[in-house]
């Protein structure tokens, strides 16, 4: 496994600092939530590709069919388990 860093590292590390800029008065609420909601929404679109490209890592080679086609099936495996782009929280 290398030392990349995960979504869900990349998030918590971000929305901290996030959080430091709010309590030190150097942002508002109101920018806070919208750069929240940003960050999560960047955090499941790293999130989605690690899930593929894993996807394509563990498939590669175990079907015939070429990487492309790999890559769109694990796409819309992804979307039926996860949702997509259409979830709404």
């Amino acid at each position: 496994m290398d030392n990349k860093q995960s979504s869900v590292e990349w998030f918590a590390i971000e929305s901290w600092k996030l959080r430091i800029e709010l309590e030190g008065g150097k942002i508002s609420m109101g920018e806070y939530a919208n750069k929240y909601y940003q960050l999560k929404e960047q955090a499941k679109e790293m999130h989605k590709e690690e899930t593929v490209n894993f996807a394509l890592k563990y498939t590669f080679g175990k079907h015939k069919l070429d990487n492309n086609d790999l890559k769109i099936n694990c796409q819309k495996l992804y979307n039926e388990s996860f949702g997509g782009n259409n979830e709404k929280q």
